[in-house]
């Protein structure tokens, strides 16, 4: 079992059309050194996957707050 993992994560803003409606916020979340690479339209999206990545490697998922306490 590997002692820790690193992911890359790159989030950005997307205007929406017509002006003055919400902006949408996207991301792409990377497991460096695999094959995980996820594109994710609603940031909301971002901690539960990351969470099932981390339990696949096998690691503890400790310290992150339940989606409850986001």
């Amino acid at each position: 079992m590997a002692n820790h993992e690193v992911f890359v994560v790159q989030v950005w803003a997307e205007p929406r059309e017509p002006a003055g409606r919400p902006t949408v916020y996207r991301a792409r979340l990377e497991q460096v050194g695999t094959d995980r690479l996820a594109y994710l339209g609603d940031l909301d999206e971002l901690l539960p996957l990351l969470r099932r990545w981390l339990r696949a490697s096998e690691l503890p998922a400790g310290g992150f707050a339940d989606d409850a306490d986001v």
